[in-house]
């Protein structure tokens, strides 16, 4: 037994033939087919003219008494521009005048503290003495103060001086200039100077020093610094 099958079809609006012609065009086919779609795509719309602004559209027209600002307005804003304007420059004085006054300020701070410095008094028994040396000895005539320090400028330089001459011997002794390497006869006497003695502290004149047991300079025999 033979069964009829249904075809399902679809009631399509005919198209005209100017419609039919104007699809063999391929950029207004596509357009048709853009405006046509479904499904959340964007729908363009079909403008004539692009020129010219659409009424329905705010976003594109505009009446002409619109496009200018009206005149009660233009006072409104040119007195907020000068007040504006008015502000930056008080801010801008008033930013200087902060900072001159800081500066102002910090100069104040060390004047007076120099100030407090020049007012206190010296501290320390040297501190403020002009025109007196710190040595106890006078740099123009070479002389040493009657004092203990003094003396103990004195002793230490003459002491330098004797460590001097006793070195300046040692080293002759030891490069053999005592005598003659060939015949090893005496040629001269190294004499080591006499060790400097230091002044009694209640008067000028020397004070006995410490001498060897036998009252003779140290022979040349012993231990020398080197």
């Amino acid at each position: 037994m033979l069964h009829r099958v249904r075809f399902c079809r679809r009631s399509l609006r005919c198209s005209s033939r100017e419609e039919r012609r104007l699809y063999k065009n391929r950029e207004v086919l596509e357009k048709s087919r853009l405006q046509q779609r479904t499904g959340n795509y964007f729908r363009h719309e079909h403008v004539e003219n692009i020129i010219e602004p659409l009424e329905s559209n705010p976003r594109y027209f505009l009446p002409e008494s619109n496009r200018f600002v009206p005149t009660e307005e233009v006072a409104a804003y040119e007195r907020q521009d000068m007040e504006e304007e008015q502000q930056r420059k008080k801010d801008f004085w008033e930013s200087r005048r902060q900072t001159r006054l800081w500066r102002q300020h910090e100069r104040e701070e060390v004047q007076k503290a120099s100030e407090r410095k020049a007012a206190d008094p010296p501290r320390g028994p040297c501190a403020g003495m002009k025109n007196k040396s710190g040595a106890a000895y006078d740099i123009f005539t070479l002389k040493y103060e009657h004092s203990d320090e003094g003396r103990m400028i004195k002793f230490r330089d003459e002491m330098s001086k004797y460590r001097g001459q006793l070195r300046a011997t040692t080293l002759a002794e030891r490069s053999s200039c005592g005598f003659n390497p060939v015949t090893g006869e005496q040629a001269f006497h190294l004499a080591v100077p006499p060790p400097p003695k230091m002044e009694a502290a209640d008067s000028h004149v020397p004070a006995a020093a410490s001498q060897p047991p036998n009252g003779q300079p140290p022979s040349l025999s012993g231990t020398f610094p080197n």
